[in-house]
Order: structure tokens, then sequence, then C-alpha cells
């Protein structure tokens, strides 16, 4: 590799850790906005003043929960032990990955594309159980509610036995990070019916009433409790990954996430225990 392009991929590594860092910011921003909106509500009580209070500090709205044991608890990673993790792989694998994630974030969608092939195979292997947490965090830092209405429909996806699939088919039609897209539920049943044997009135329905907003706002308060920096955050059994930036491809401009590098995942994976 010439030094120039070397010296372009780490430039372009360093821009990854760059916006990372600035996610783990703007996280740790809302949470002290949070704490002042709370101080000023009180406040607010005391003195007769009306403060609003954003939608993401507010408590999670009551929610139903799937009854084909698609949606589960995580008892390595779920505060509120509340079944609010959606379930992929064998039950009685020896070790469970928990995977935070937001269908709006493009590091997400980057893990997503190219290295999923490595926790699948080891769940088709016996070796692994996935479970997967939707939160809203982009609707958190750039407004809007896309996180919020994807993740409630991954869970419909999910009543059907067709989680994996829309999950994979919601990263690959992901809109800009800007673009709230994600709020139409129009746009979300259009992506479904990618997905054969998805799309029926009972989905639809499922999608457009909002069924499971409460359970990803759950997920989302659990995600605030755990203190986590970011999307997308990985733990093996209950023990957070370190996500090097040399897990994601990115554009030759260096300006966006196009993929990501499985190798990397894998030996990531086994330095924390995996075979």
């Amino acid at each position: 590799m010439s030094q120039r392009n070397a010296a372009k991929k780490q430039s372009a590594r360093e821009r990854v850790a760059a916006e990372q860092e600035a996610q783990r910011q703007r996280v740790r921003q809302r949470r002290r906005l949070g704490v002042l909106a709370a101080v000023l509500v009180v406040l607010g009580v005391a003195t007769g003043v009306g403060v609003a209070v954003s939608a993401s500090s507010s408590k999670p709205q009551a929610y139903s929960v799937p009854s084909n044991g698609t949606v589960v608890v995580d008892t390595f990673a779920d505060p509120s032990k509340k079944p609010t993790a959606l379930a992929y792989g064998p039950a009685s694998a020896p070790h469970t990955l928990t995977i935070y994630e937001d269908f709006r974030c493009p590091y997400c969608k980057g893990l997503e594309t190219d290295s999923s092939s490595v926790y699948k195979a080891y769940a088709a292997a016996g070796t692994l159980r996935v479970l997967f947490h939707p939160v809203t965090l982009i609707d958190s830092n750039d407004a809007g509610s896309g996180s919020l209405w994807s993740g409630a429909a991954s869970v419909c996806a999910a009543t059907v036995g067709k989680f994996d699939e829309y999950h994979d088919a919601l990263y690959a039609n992901q809109p800009d990070e800007t673009d709230d897209a994600y709020n139409n539920t129009a746009k979300l049943i259009a992506v479904a019916k990618q997905v054969p044997g998805l799309d029926s009135p009972a989905f639809e329905s499922c999608v457009t009433s909002g069924t499971y907003k409460g359970l990803v706002q759950q997920n989302m308060a659990d995600f605030n409790t755990l203190r986590l920096g970011g999307t997308p955050t990985l733990m093996l059994d209950g023990k957070q990954l370190n996500l090097p930036a040399s897990l994601y491809k990115v554009s030759a401009d260096g300006k966006q996430v196009v993929g990501s590098n499985p190798a990397v995942l894998k030996q990531v994976l086994q330095a924390a225990g995996l075979p």
C-alpha cells in the first residue's frame, strides 16, 4: 500500500472515530438537558410555570409483547428486567450477543452491511444467541420519530417470524441520517413488501397503530440507565465490546460509512471469548 493510500485510510478512520465521539458527546449533552428539564419541571410545579419536556425524557408507555416468544428478557443487559429484546438464534446457545441499535443510525447499517454474516454464522452453529434492542437515539439527537416507528415496525415483523428479514430490509433501505423518512408508516409498509410473506392487513394495522412503540421506548430508557455512549453498542455475555474505527468501511472522501469489515468483528468477538 502506498504511503498516500495509507494516509488516506488512516485519515478516514480518524474521521470515523471523531464522528463516534461526536455521537457520544450528543448523548451526554442530551442527558444533561434531561436533568435540566427535570429540575425545571420541579421548579415549574413549585411556581406554577409550565415547562415543556421532550418526549425522549418521558416515561415509556405501557406496551404489549408478541406471544410467539420472539421478544425476551435480556438478563445480561436489560436493567428493567422486562421483555424488550428481539431474539435471533437458539435459546440454548452458550453465549449471548446484545446489540443496541437504531434503524436511522449509519454506523448500525455499516455494522450490519457485511459483518452480520459473522454473528449469523455463530448463531447457525448454535454458539450464539443475538438479542436486538431497537432504540431512538437518532430521534433524540436529530429530532424526529423515525427511529421509534421503525423500531416498533420491526417488532410487528417479529410477530410473524420475519424480524430478521425485515431488520435487514430496513437497513438496506435506510434513508440519510438527517432524513426522518421512517416516521412515515407508508414507507415502512413499502419496505415490508420487499420481504416475502410479511405484508398483510394485520401487519399494516400493527405498523400504523404503533402497537409496539412503548417497547422501543422502554429499550431507550434501559439504554439511558446503562449510560451507553452510542449505537451500535455490542455486549458479549453482558460485557461491552470495544468496536474499533477499523471495523467500518468509509467512502473515498471519508464522509460516510459504507460497510464494515467482518474479519475485524470476528477478532473482537474472539478476543471477548467466542471460539
